[in-house]
């Protein structure tokens, strides 16, 4: 069952949030960073190493621009703590999809506490300002076994590399 967006505002499950952002089922989120992502992922069964992210700097207007072909990690205004028997998904907004430019993202697992962010693939060209609403989350109750303990969570920094 998606969860009131008030909810999961009132029990301080999302911070930084605008009122505008507010939407009936759902809490958009903004762009605040782009990274570039270069190199090679290797994953293996017990070893993994990511590829570079190179931050990408908005031009005087504020706006990020996407080469079409290109992929990139984004991070939003939006930090969140999903709480016990509780999951995020995030969802891209249908003006992005509507022009190509689309939206990759997992699952947010209960325990986890970290910006907002997920991955562009811009099948084209695209300007985005910084602040502009990109996606919408959404607050699901689950049932749960655990609490997240992966690399990319409580952390202060959105790779999960404290620096």
């Amino acid at each position: 069952m998606i969860l009131n967006p008030r909810k999961a505002i009132e029990e301080g499950w999302i911070k930084n949030y605008g009122e505008e952002c507010i939407q009936p089922n759902s809490i958009d989120v903004r762009l605040n960073k782009l990274f570039a992502i270069e190199g090679i992922l290797f994953l293996g069964v017990d070893k993994r190493d990511l590829p570079e992210w190179e931050e990408q700097i908005p031009d005087r207007n504020n706006f990020f621009f996407l080469a079409a072909g290109r992929a990139y990690q984004f991070e939003c205004l939006e930090r969140v703590e999903v709480p016990e028997n509780v999951i995020m998904r995030l969802y891209m907004r249908s003006t992005l999809n509507r022009s190509g430019v689309f939206v990759g993202a997992g699952l947010w697992d209960t325990g986890f506490k970290n910006f907002v962010g997920a991955s562009f693939y811009p099948f084209c060209s695209a300007l985005i300002e910084k602040g502009a609403r990109i996606a919408q989350v959404v607050f699901i109750k689950a049932s749960s076994a655990g609490f997240y303990r992966g690399q990319y969570g409580d952390s202060q920094t959105f790779s999960g590399k404290d620096t």
